[in-house]
């Protein structure tokens, strides 16, 4: 009761979803709950999308299936104006192949729905202020793969999440910018860690202050063993 059945006909974007997609009725439900936008539109209008997503990365099947269950508001975005720009931006900036995109929207497609301005300034932070794109000339290859490893490092915001937990690292514990990037690569989950309800409670209440241990040999723990 209270419960409002799709239409039966075809040419509905339920039917799409389920029929031509193959979304199980799991999913299906979710996007009733949480995107049901969706289903007002036309299956020509999420045919385009997701031709779109299938070319770029050469999904399969199963591949879209993965990203829809996962973030079924991705096809609330326009193909011209969101998908193909932040598309083509990732591709550019970080010299994706087809296989490295393919596998950062498998793991965390939300990071397609951020503005190229919030993308832009993410990357930057890796590039500039964590000082890839001034290292070695390998730094870009390297900042590519810690991205591509951990796609998730893009959905975090820079200002308020990236540089205080950097900063702080680089401030009590005297990290050079090149350990911090080997620190990262280790570990890139320290730069989504809490800063006040994991790194600073661990490293300055329990190793500084309870076990009295000096920053150098913090910072030689970390260096060898950053999944601690």
């Amino acid at each position: 009761d209270g419960i409002t059945i799709p239409s039966l006909t075809p040419d509905i974007a339920y039917y799409y979803l389920q029929n031509t997609i193959g979304l199980s009725a799991e999913i299906m439900w979710k996007i009733t709950l949480e995107a049901g936008s969706l289903l007002g539109m036309t299956p020509t209008n999420l045919e385009n999308k997701v031709s779109l997503l299938r070319r770029t990365m050469n999904l399969s099947d199963e591949d879209v299936r993965v990203i829809l269950a996962k973030q079924p508001a991705i096809l609330h975005y326009s193909a011209e104006r969101n998908l193909a720009p932040t598309i083509l931006f990732l591709v550019r900036a970080l010299d994706l192949s087809k296989a490295e995109l393919r596998r950062m929207v498998m793991e965390c497609p939300s990071i397609l729905g951020y503005s190229l301005g919030n993308l832009k300034q993410k990357i930057l932070f890796f590039m500039n202020t964590l000082g890839y794109y001034q290292g070695e000339e390998s730094g870009k290859d390297r900042a590519r793969e810690l991205l591509v490893g951990t796609p998730k490092l893009l959905t975090a915001a820079v200002d308020t999440g990236l540089l205080p937990r950097m900063t702080f690292l680089r401030n009590e514990i005297q990290f050079s910018l090149e350990e911090l990037r080997e620190l990262y690569e280790k570990n890139p989950k320290l730069l989504l860690y809490s800063l006040d309800g994991n790194l600073r409670e661990k490293i300055v209440f329990f190793f500084i202050l309870q076990l009295q241990m000096e920053p150098k040999h913090v910072r030689k723990i970390l260096l060898s063993y950053p999944q601690v």
